[in-house]
């Protein structure tokens, strides 16, 4: 158990080793949104803290169903279950900490029993690599990035989703989960696909960039419809709340694809850019960053236009 500890910290710090102090700010900043957000609903309605109760349950289940390293700790461990259950306490004990902290002991402490308890799941050996779930059948064919990310977090993606509609009568919570789909959409767009694979969409650069912008941000607009249509339903008088969300939005999936193009290196993972996006990302619900995404999405096209990514 001590060698494992030591691996995940050396993986760690090999993840945050490409981080600067705007980075960390940056993740600070996201962290007290996040967990004054939830301190906030939950304190106001329980109905809302039971939510937030299940959504760290079962990303804890999805965590241990999606992760790949089942043979190796079966392998290294004679029963590698309570050490995952270790893992899964950990990771749920920041949110549970804030239910507690909102005055709700009974759905903190379900929360945690949950997210344990999935590492006693059974999980299937993966054969093989899906070419498309149940999720992404419906994601046109060259929409590389959203097949590959949906196929990644189907079932994260498929929790939060169903839940932002179930939401939808209720005030800002459902806006809230859509915030934390586009957190999980921005990472389809950290990969540069082959330099080949460009000239099969598009036969020019421009072409490219205006044809990638149109059907993505068609695509997100299409996801999210349902669910802003329902909450515009519900609360008549402040339809224009889901409309300004669907607005910045589409301004950050548009920052997201010129951001990964500005930078574009075939083959490779695109890490240029992240705290700009992270800024565009917080002002989808920070009105104080509100200018960031109009500067970004210009400065963007710029430099994506003037890359030279071009076959």
């Amino acid at each position: 158990m001590r060698t494992l500890l030591q691996i995940r910290l050396l993986q760690a710090r090999r993840e945050s080793a490409d981080l600067n102090l705007l980075h960390y700010a940056v993740l600070l900043l996201i962290a007290v949104l996040v967990f004054g957000s939830m301190y906030q609903q939950a304190s106001n309605n329980a109905s809302i803290a039971w939510l937030f109760a299940g959504l760290i349950a079962f990303s804890a289940g999805g965590l241990h169903l999606q992760r790949k390293d089942h043979r190796l700790l079966a392998l290294a461990i004679k029963d590698p279950r309570p050490l995952l259950a270790l893992e899964y306490l950990l990771l749920a004990l920041p949110f549970s900490l804030t239910l507690l902290l909102a005055a709700r002991p009974l759905q903190a402490l379900c929360s945690l029993l949950l997210s344990a308890m999935f590492a006693w799941t059974p999980v299937r050996p993966k054969r093989g690599g899906r070419a498309r779930t149940w999720l992404n059948r419906w994601i046109p064919a060259d929409n590389f990035e959203w097949i590959a990310g949906v196929r990644k977090l189907d079932f994260a993606i498929a929790l939060i989703y169903g839940a932002a509609l179930f939401f939808s009568p209720k005030p800002i919570v459902s806006l809230i989960l859509l915030w934390f789909l586009l957190l999980m959409i921005s990472e389809f767009y950290r990969y540069g696909e082959p330099r080949s694979w460009l000239p099969l969409y598009a036969p020019t650069q421009r072409a490219f960039i205006h044809k990638k912008l149109r059907r993505h941000i068609g695509l997100h607009a299409l996801v999210v419809a349902p669910v802003l249509l329902s909450y515009a339903a519900f609360q008549p008088d402040k339809w224009w709340i889901p409309a300004a969300y669907l607005l910045f939005s589409s301004i950050a999936i548009a920052c997201m694809i010129l951001a990964k193009y500005s930078a574009y290196t075939p083959n490779s993972n695109i890490r240029a850019n992240s705290t700009i996006t992270a800024l565009v990302l917080l002002s989808v619900v920070v009105i104080f960053f509100l200018p960031v995404p109009v500067m970004a999405l210009g400065w963007y096209y710029v430099r994506a236009r003037n890359h030279d990514f071009w076959p």
